[in-house]
């Protein structure tokens, strides 16, 4: 058995606008600001129907990095069976160029965010955007949230940002399933993980745990020093910080649910 520590990241990016502006003039309102809060924000908003009604998932991915279709249907079968859109969930999907960066930090998806994204959020419809991309996590001065706080010596799968921002890095993905020798394995493993990885995050889009949905009782995870770290402390539960896989590259990986705590935080706050 060969164990794989995966480890997932959280942040919040916040922007400060100054608008100097004349009597004579009106403020354009910014079409993008239903998008551009702090992560766990739109927890309420993307979980009940009392506001928005639909949801619109943007996937954009480098090209040859695309996600695998089951992954993004397992996604949307997620989502529907944890919140509540009446009028359904759609799917937009696309391949860009690449960076040709091997690292990123999440400035920097963020600004290939902004060139690429093009589905908004209005007030009656969310909007989430993904990115699946070729590089690789690599940190930065202004990134403090760092389990561990060692970038080198963790595997980073996904990332969410902002309140409707998620990227997955899709080759650290594959270099993970890479040694498995049976093609068919070998896909049906990354798979798994594709689908861990983009329901972990979206979870965190939800407000889970306690960065929007507020706990029901006390199962926030704390790190080393003791500072709650936005995770869950429920062994075996999807939103743990240090999420075990164990593969013993033969086609056996155990993917995770939410366990009944964050559920109950989830239909707290207007979920399911």
């Amino acid at each position: 058995m060969i164990p794989i520590k995966t480890f997932f990241k959280v942040f919040a990016l916040t922007f400060f606008i100054i608008a100097c502006e004349s009597e004579e003039s009106t403020p354009t309102p910014n079409p993008r600001i239903l998008n551009l809060q702090t992560t766990g924000d739109s927890a309420n908003e993307l979980l009940s129907a009392k506001t928005h009604q639909s949801l619109v998932l943007e996937l954009v991915s480098v090209k040859g990095f695309e996600p695998s279709k089951e992954a993004v249907e397992n996604l949307k079968d997620f989502i529907e069976k944890r919140t509540f859109k009446p009028n359904g969930i759609k799917l937009v999907q696309r391949s860009i160029e690449s960076t040709n960066k091997e690292k990123l930090t999440i400035q920097q998806i963020d600004s290939i965010e902004q060139k690429n994204r093009t589905q908004l959020s209005t007030p009656s419809e969310h909007a989430v955007f993904i990115y699946f991309s070729d590089a690789t996590a690599k940190p930065s001065d202004d990134e403090t949230d760092m389990h561990e706080g060692h970038m080198d010596n963790n595997i980073v799968l996904g990332s969410a940002y902002r309140n409707t921002s998620i990227v997955v890095y899709e080759n650290t993905l594959r270099n993970l399933t890479s040694p498995i020798q049976n093609e068919k394995r070998r896909k049906d493993i990354l798979t798994q993980i594709e689908t861990f990885t983009l329901q972990h995050e979206f979870c965190h889009l939800l407000g889970l745990v306690n960065l929007g949905t507020r706990l029901q009782s006390q199962h926030e995870d704390v790190d080393e020093n003791g500072i709650p770290n936005r995770h869950c402390n429920v062994k075996g539960c999807l939103m743990q910080a240090n999420a075990l896989f164990e593969s013993d590259l033969m086609g056996s990986i155990r993917v995770l649910e939410l366990d009944p705590l964050c559920i109950k935080d989830l239909q707290a706050n207007g979920g399911r």
